[in-house]
């Protein structure tokens, strides 16, 4: 008789043994959740044929709340994966929105630098400061822009001179900070539709004579630096 009765708990062990490990292992998801249908179903049968009626419950009670666990587990993991989905989708738009960007301007080109509508307005090689003292480096030329700024956007934009640079050949070189130049241009907020208008020197070598310059800026929605330039 007891040969018998274990013979006829089978399905109650087994949903109660389903039952424990669908609980233990809810928090993986689709795996919690196949063991806990499977223990929800062994149960209700064990129950149906009058099996070890606590065994029965016990395996359908654990394997339900695995099943809940596992399911919500699921749906959120879904629901991210389709917001990274989407995120990533929106980040390679962006791009290829910025590499479809117009970047590099020619000489006399009203130059658009992300928020910024940029002109060269006056552009003196081999300048030399009012002073008298300022003097370039050896095999060096000081490089005068005069530029006016603009804000495009319709948000606050940041002008700072020490975002320009100025491209010899090939190699960039800072923003050379003096005051003697007629208006130094200062790092300020623009308003929207707001200009601003100032002066800056840069050093190149003795012999260049071609010139860009540049502005490079964060996109925050493509994740990357974008480089603008003008020539001068």
């Amino acid at each position: 008789m007891d040969t018998n009765k274990k013979t006829g708990n089978g399905l109650a062990i087994t949903s109660m043994v389903l039952g424990i490990v669908a609980f233990c292992l809810g928090w993986t998801g689709l795996f919690g959740l196949i063991l806990g249908i499977l223990a929800v179903i062994f149960g209700i049968i064990a129950l149906v044929q009058k099996q070890n009626k606590g065994m029965g419950i016990a395996g359908l009670v654990l394997g339900a709340i695995a099943l809940v666990t596992a399911l919500f587990i699921t749906l959120a993991g879904l629901a991210i994966l389709g917001g990274a989905a989407k995120v990533a989708n929106e980040v390679n738009q962006e791009k290829q929105a910025v590499k479809d960007l117009k970047k590099d301007f020619s000489k006399g080109e009203t130059a658009v630098f992300d928020k910024l509508s940029i002109q060269a307005v006056k552009v003196v090689p081999n300048y030399l400061p009012a002073d008298g003292y300022t003097k370039p480096d050896a095999g060096k030329q000081f490089i005068f822009v005069s530029l006016s700024i603009k804000n495009t956007s319709s948000e606050t934009a940041s002008v700072n001179p020490f975002d320009f640079k100025l491209n010899d050949n090939g190699a960039s070189t800072d923003y050379y900070f003096t005051t003697s130049v007629p208006a130094p241009l200062n790092a300020t907020e623009l308003k929207p539709g707001a200009t601003v208008k100032g002066d800056m020197v840069f050093q190149a070598a003795a012999a260049s004579k071609n010139f860009k310059l540049e502005y490079k800026t964060y996109n925050s929605k493509a994740l990357e630096d974008v480089t603008y330039s003008l020539a001068l």
